[in-house]
């Protein structure tokens, strides 16, 4: 079933590769195809997991969430069909839904990939432009949804590395980014990452 399964994969991405070279479908319709195919293959993963193919399914929505991610990215970047903003707006919605689908199958895995999109779209929507505040904004509010995610399922890696990645924008930013006049909201945000994290008490066992 899993040869079968890859082989129908492959076969649809040829055909839509084939129809996007030959024309058959213009801007708007490779987008709405890439939006419909990235939503039916997690509406598949769902009924895979009801079939028993747990780790499958779960490997199957992250395909379909990645289809939709560059389906959203290719709107704004390739073909300037939306804004920025809606670009982002649709990227939160995706891993708002795929945040939602870890908890509904308790699945970490998925979380996992959830927070990889998050984490990734203002990478993807990156323009080189000084957006200082609403990039510290985003990742604030994507932190603080981790970490209510940890306290209501206990998965205690998620708060570790949501605090790395968000260490990594932070300083990769002030590296190359930081100006002067941005001191206000770079000490605010700092700010925030020691109330966000805590530190813990050790606990002994």
């Amino acid at each position: 079933i899993y040869v079968g399964i890859i082989a129908m994969l492959f076969a649809t991405a040829f055909f839509i590769q084939y129809a996007f070279e030959n024309h058959w479908v213009g801007p708007r319709g490779r987008v709405a195809v890439g939006l419909l195919l990235g939503s039916l293959i997690v509406l598949w993963s769902d009924r895979l997991l009801r079939s028993g193919y747990r780790y499958f399914s779960e490997g199957i929505a992250g395909l379909g969430a990645s289809v939709l991610y560059l389906s959203i990215w290719g709107a704004w970047y390739y073909y300037r069909m939306i804004s920025a903003g809606v670009a982002l707006a649709g990227m939160v919605v995706v891993t708002a839904t795929m945040a939602a689908i870890s908890l509904g199958r308790d699945s970490q895995r998925l979380i996992f990939l959830a927070l990889a999109g998050g984490f990734l779209t203002p990478l993807l929507l990156n323009r080189g432009q000084h957006h200082e505040a609403e990039l510290f904004s985003y990742l604030a509010l994507l932190a603080a949804a981790t970490l209510s995610i940890e306290r209501w399922r206990r998965w205690l890696w998620l708060p570790p590395l949501t605090f790395c990645a968000v260490q990594v924008f932070y300083w990769g930013w002030f590296v190359s980014s930081y100006r002067p006049e941005a001191l206000g909201i770079t000490l605010g945000f700092a700010t925030l990452c020691v109330l966000l994290f805590p530190p813990r008490p050790h606990r002994n066992t």
